[in-house]
């Protein structure tokens, strides 16, 4: 996309081409809320999209009382979980990019402007997704993530779970944006309740897209423990690990084994130290060598003082 295409990407222009699509469901006030942090940007897109995922009278009345011209509001008949709404919004949508955005989280005013920057840079961008850094709000809490982009040639697996720290590698899926046609082809995994947008960032690479980040918090996530969330409530380490079976080959031995030491390993209520052993074993430990093994072993066997003592190694400490 030339320099010029994107001076082209201003407020009413009749060239712009984004469309921005939001799931919701039983949030009338976040979801207003979120609309408004879209009629704030910059760059303004061409039609935002809300696919209110089931009966949902409230939020119903609440987003048509914003009588927004640029506002396309859709309801499922029956629930079919967020990536099934997401990808009824991609079908519906005009633009020649998708920017997704989830019904809890916001974005900054300059978001779609500086992302759009960023496109004109690289080349070959329907090959890529791209996604920014997050403001994460959390309990009181507030940090961001990530805190690098991917290096060059490194899995998505790899960025995602081979972590070194909290928030090293990270896509905050509200800051997400994406050629329309790609997402067309490769459309949100809608059988899977967990894990749906790993699910889908890992079949992106296997078709040879990748991502690129933006490092600035463009993006204010409100990740409050309380709220209830569709893969928030079918989370568990045993579901964690039925999704890791399912996709180990696509993900590979090496990003399986990351993900067990670390996200389902996580999981575990309280030490279970024979089941982290077994599924250390599981993970096929026994293939990695020397440090490895032991940073490994440390992160999934000791998850609170082995990842202390694993991040004080590597940080020379």
């Amino acid at each position: 996309m030339s320099g010029e295409r994107i001076a082209s990407f201003r407020n009413g222009d009749e060239h712009a081409s984004i469309s921005v699509v939001i799931p919701t469901r039983g949030r009338p006030e976040l979801v207003v809320r979120a609309i408004e942090s879209v009629i704030a940007q910059s760059v303004s897109p061409v039609e935002t999209i809300v696919v209110v995922d089931g009966p949902d009278p409230a939020s119903l009345r609440a987003l048509g009382a914003l009588q927004l011209p640029s506002l396309t509001i859709l309801q499922q008949l029956a629930s079919g979980g967020a990536s099934a709404a997401r990808n009824r919004g991609v079908r519906a949508a005009s633009g020649e990019f998708i920017a997704f955005l989830d019904d809890d989280d916001e974005w900054t005013p300059d978001k779609l402007e500086v992302q759009l920057a960023q496109i004109a840079r690289v080349e070959n961008a329907e090959r890529h997704f791209f996604f920014t850094a997050a403001t994460i709000k959390s309990d009181g809490r507030e940090y961001q993530w990530p805190r690098r982009d991917l290096r060059p040639g490194e899995k998505i697996g790899h960025y995602l779970f081979d972590r070194r720290r909290p928030g090293e590698g990270y896509v905050p899926f509200p800051s997400v944006m994406i050629k329309r046609d790609l997402a067309l082809e490769y459309p949100l995994p809608e059988a899977s309740r967990i894990h749906e947008d790993w699910e889908w960032m890992l079949n992106l690479e296997s078709a040879g897209i990748t991502g690129r980040c933006t490092l600035r918090p463009l993006v204010v996530v409100n990740d409050a423990s309380s709220r209830v969330s569709l893969s928030r409530s079918e989370a568990s380490w045993e579901n964690s690990l039925s999704w890791a079976l399912r996709m180990r080959s696509t993900m590979g031995d090496d990003v399986f084994a990351s993900f067990v030491a670390t996200e389902v390993c996580r999981g575990l209520p309280g030490p279970n130290w024979g089941i982290r052993l077994g599924l250390v074993l599981l993970a096929g430990a026994g293939n990695f060598r020397g440090r490895v093994l032991v940073e490994y072993v440390a992160k999934a066997v000791l998850p609170r003082f082995g990842q202390r003592w694993v991040a004080s190694r590597r940080a020379g400490v």
